[in-house]
């Protein structure tokens, strides 16, 4: 994953000053601001900070405004019937030395992926103090305003209350009619809402909240929560499938932005039953808090029946079943290829965080291990899809082989996050740190930092020892750390039955103790801890169950 994130670099001159990133893949010449907002969750443990904040000021910068004209930039222009210029607070899907604005208007998560991106770097090192920073005479945090007021305002479905986007598979860039030779910008046949936008919306108004509470705006706070209530009430109501227990991939819609011409529901209408489509977007809406517990439980099943049945030995099936031959225009949307039906491990690593972050950590650590295998076969790159054919089936052990990018830099990102954050969960902010282990029964141990620009920083280490002896079972956990703040601490347990004795540094851990059910992990819950060293002791002891 390293090797892949400094492969992908780059560094360049930029409207805001110096910007450092990552292009997604050695395919790409650009830095893509959805990428970056994946890419962030493992390079913020690798890199200064700037590598973080440049990428969203330069976006910042080249924000469309009425104050734009004075910019030095190149806009891409996209083809009728999309306008020339797409509205106050809209942001370009790239940013590159050369200052160009590109819009990929069959999207519709391009802002909400830089609110997520800004929010990394608040989250790490920014915090309110960069958010009051002025980007071309306007705060950090009302330019991020403007671009998730943009999707509320031009993206939203009048009658449903849901985001909007082209007749895509989810959450990619070819629509229906796209003929391959100018991606994100094919005229539209028919809108849809689809899960992935939904969830990724979500997200954003939550971390929109937080962001506006670090600067002290709490009716701000208050009003992007209930948007985001809403949001999700709204989303269970049209997309959710009560008899098969996952998100529909999406529904039609019978309008149309404004400004854009109308089109009629039966130019999308398909001879096959799109509920089918299990979509790997309903694992987004499970990391973003949008599935509920109940929910959670039943996605995790169908995300794992669904992959079985397509044959892949990794997760991340992006469609199962994916939209029959001849649905999408552009030659590379066959079934089981690209966005249609095809695995990523950029999507896989969402869902392995989403399993280990809702509790379903046996289910993340065999993905994770499956991944880790095939990578193997190719360890000096990660690529960016594997064309699964639709006609595989279960139990096929031949690897998928590779295809797209390489050096797929998200994949790293995502991937490296269910890592640190998903199996050893270890987290640190600006402002604290979390130790949240999912290993269970397994040994291992993981260090991170948040380097600064002379390679220093705060650090948080974890390792944890399963011994057995004679029938009994010892857990011995330690944490160090020199973050300046407290954090918090919690821990999977390797036994479903109660320890008989824990011990935090040599003192007995006060009763009752916080254990409990999350998802199917059960978690031991130590609370507030001070920095330092720290070590927890647990023992089943079987000669006192005697």
């Amino acid at each position: 994953m390293s090797l892949t994130l400094e492969a992908m670099r780059k560094c360049f001159p930029g409207a805001s000053g110096p910007v450092c990133g990552f292009r997604p893949g050695n395919a790409y010449d650009a830095i893509y601001v959805r990428d970056s907002a994946y890419i962030a969750a493992l390079a913020k443990y690798a890199y200064p900070s700037d590598h973080l904040r440049t990428v969203v000021e330069e976006a910042l910068t080249l924000q469309f405004d009425d104050g734009d004209e004075s910019l030095d930039t190149r806009d891409l222009l996209p083809r009728a019937p999309w306008p020339t210029r797409p509205g106050t607070g809209a942001t370009s899907a790239v940013v590159d030395y050369d200052r160009r604005r590109e819009k990929a208007n069959v999207a519709s998560d391009e802002e909400v992926s830089l609110i997520r991106a800004a929010y990394q770097y608040f989250q790490s090192d920014g915090g309110a103090t960069w958010l009051r920073t002025q980007v071309r005479g306007t705060r950090v945090f009302d330019r991020l305003t403007l671009a998730l007021n943009w999707v509320l305002e031009r993206r939203t479905d009048p009658k449903t209350g849901l985001i909007i986007r082209p007749h895509t598979t989810d959450w990619g860039d070819v629509e229906l009619s796209d003929d391959g030779i100018a991606p994100g910008s094919a005229a539209p046949t028919v809108w849809t809402a689809s899960i992935y936008d939904q969830a990724v919306t979500y997200r954003a108004l939550r971390e929109m909240a937080i962001m506006a509470s670090a600067l002290g705006d709490r009716d701000r706070a208050e009003t992007y929560d209930r948007k985001a209530d809403t949001l999700r009430d709204r989303t269970h109501q049209a997309l959710w499938i009560p008899a098969d227990g996952y998100f529909r991939t999406h529904v039609h819609v019978d309008t149309s932005p404004s400004g854009m011409p109308a089109t009629l529901p039966n130019n999308g209408h398909h001879n096959f039953d799109e509920d089918e489509i299990v979509s790997v977007a309903n694992a987004i809406a499970v990391y973003a808090g949008l599935a509920n517990d109940i929910e959670t439980s039943r996605i995790i099943t169908v995300l794992e029946r669904a992959r079985l049945a397509s044959g892949s030995p990794l997760a991340g099936v992006s469609l199962f079943p994916a939209y029959p031959a001849g649905t999408f225009r552009n030659a590379q949307m066959s079934p089981g290829s690209y966005q249609n039906g095809a695995v990523w491990d950029w999507w896989a690593g969402t869902q392995i965080m989403a399993e280990f972050a809702r509790g379903y950590s046996n289910a993340g650590f065999a993905h994770l291990a499956a991944i880790s295998r095939a990578w193997q076969t190719h360890p000096e790159d990660i690529p960016e899809w594997r064309p699964l054919p639709p006609d595989r089936g279960r139990g096929v052990r031949v690897p998928l082989s590779t295809a797209g990018s390489g050096h797929y830099a998200a994949a790293a990102g995502t991937v490296g996050e269910a890592v640190i954050h998903g199996l050893f969960g270890l987290e640190l902010s600006r402002d604290s740190f979390a130790v949240t282990p999912r290993l269970g029964s397994l040994n291992g141990q993981a260090r991170i930092r948040l380097p600064d620009a002379n390679g220093t920083g705060r650090f948080l280490a974890f390792g944890q020892r399963i011994r057995r002896l004679e029938g009994s079972l010892f857990l011995t956990a330690v944490i160090e750390t020199n973050h300046p703040a407290p954090g918090w601490f919690s821990i999977r347990l390797p036994s479903d039955q109660t320890p008989t004795s824990v011990s935090v540094d040599g003192t007995p851990l006060p009763l009752p103790w916080k254990i409990g059910v999350v998802g199917a992990d059960i978690m031991l819950t130590v609370g507030a801890i001070e920095p330092g060293h720290h070590v927890l002791t647990a023992v089943w002891d079987v000669n006192a169950r005697q």
